[in-house]
This record gives C-alpha cells, sequence and structure tokens, in this order.
C-alpha cells in the first residue's frame, strides 16, 4: 500500500493531533488506521509517530459516543495486530486504561455490547506478542 510507504500513518495521527476536538473527523482519522493497519504492508512500514496517544485522547474525550468509541477501539485492534512495534508503542500510553474505561462506561448501555467486542479484541492484540 503506496500511503504506508510515505509515511502515511504518521500523517494520519499528526492530522488526529491536530484536529483533536472534532469528533467526526477522529472517526474518520480512526476509520484510516482501521483500513492502513488491516494491509499487511503496514509491518513493513510501521509507524514512527506514537499516534496512539491521540487514540486513547480521542476516547477520553468522547467516552459518551458509542460510535466513536468502537471505531476508535477497532483502530487499536488493527494498529496492535501481530506487530510488536505498534505493541511496544502502547505500553508507553495509557490506551489499555482508556479501553477498560470505555468498556465500564459503556456496560449496560444501549449497544453496549459492541463496545465490549471492539474492546476485547483491542486488548486481546495488545496482549499478544506476536514474536
Amino acid at each position: 500500500m503506496e500511503i504506508l510507504q510515505y509515511e502515511g500513518l504518521d500523517n494520519v495521527f499528526l492530522i488526529m493531533q491536530d484536529t483533536a476536538g472534532d469528533v467526526a473527523i477522529q472517526m474518520s482519522t480512526c476509520a484510516a488506521v482501521v483500513v492502513v493497519c488491516a494491509n499487511p504492508a503496514s509491518k513493513q512500514y510501521p509507524a514512527k509517530v506514537n499516534g496512539i496517544y491521540q487514540i486513547a485522547a480521542g476516547i477520553q474525550y468522547n467516552m459518551n459516543y458509542q460510535p466513536f468509541v468502537v471505531l476508535a477501539f477497532n483502530a487499536v485492534c488493527n494498529f496492535f495486530h501481530d506487530h510488536n512495534i505498534h505493541r511496544a508503542m502502547a505500553l508507553d500510553t495509557n490506551v489499555v486504561e482508556q479501553v477498560i474505561a470505555g468498556m465500564d462506561y459503556h456496560r449496560g448501555r444501549d449497544e453496549g455490547y459492541r463496545v465490549h467486542q471492539a474492546g476485547c479484541l483491542a486488548l486481546r492484540n495488545v496482549a499478544a506478542d506476536a514474536s
């Protein structure tokens, strides 16, 4: 995927940082992370910027908006899938705490099961060691 060769993932994270207050753009950037990181080439061209800080902050500030939380959890899930470099980045952030907080917040709420499904997948991939 050509976008990865030109630091596209890092650029997505910079956009997230610059638009932190706009949940619509945050959702779009999380969707981009989901798609880009689903490509096997993401292992060949890892992120250099630890954008998980941006995703964790987005979860914290938009915790009450279930569609965003699910999308952000999916971004976390794909970012770490079978990727030790990206996994190491996660361990330097509070994203695990934010995923757990999001799951707790949405427990028993409408569509809360979607948050829990995405959160469990994200936590599984953070915990998995690809080596």
